[in-house]
């Protein structure tokens, strides 16, 4: 069988934090439950623009379409599917599709959707 999905390796030099979000307790004593952001494991590979526009209002991103993608060797370690987020440069990217390109497990595609930058707390999805 020959790989028809080839990417130069020197080109996934890119890292990128996988997250997903839990509950956790607020503090020691306090029964009420915080939804935050889980570190699941760190990729390395492309990260790119997909061709269309980041629409945002007020540094809050409200884009509804795929605003970039990232290209990573396939894994079994770390789980991505819709429902986590990718930490680049300080942000936020929601995770609107996975594709296991030519379904060779070879390498796996991220289809993102830009939700802003961190230091609003409107882009914590």
């Amino acid at each position: 069988m020959t790989c028809k999905s080839k990417m130069p390796v020197k080109s996934l030099n890119q890292k990128v934090q996988v997250q997903s979000r839990g509950m956790v307790g607020s503090h020691i004593g306090i029964v009420d439950l915080v939804e935050q952001f889980v570190n699941l494991g760190v990729l390395w590979g492309e990260f790119k623009t997909a061709g269309r526009g980041y629409r945002s209002f007020g540094g809050v991103g409200v884009s509804d379409g795929v605003t970039h993608t990232f290209t990573t060797r396939y894994t079994t370690v770390i789980q991505v599917t819709n429902q986590e987020w990718v930490l680049y440069e300080n942000t936020r990217y929601k995770v609107d599709s996975v594709e296991n390109i030519n379904e060779e497990k070879k390498f796996l595609r991220l289809y993102l959707i830009k939700q802003g930058s961190l230091d609003l707390p409107a882009n914590d999805g």
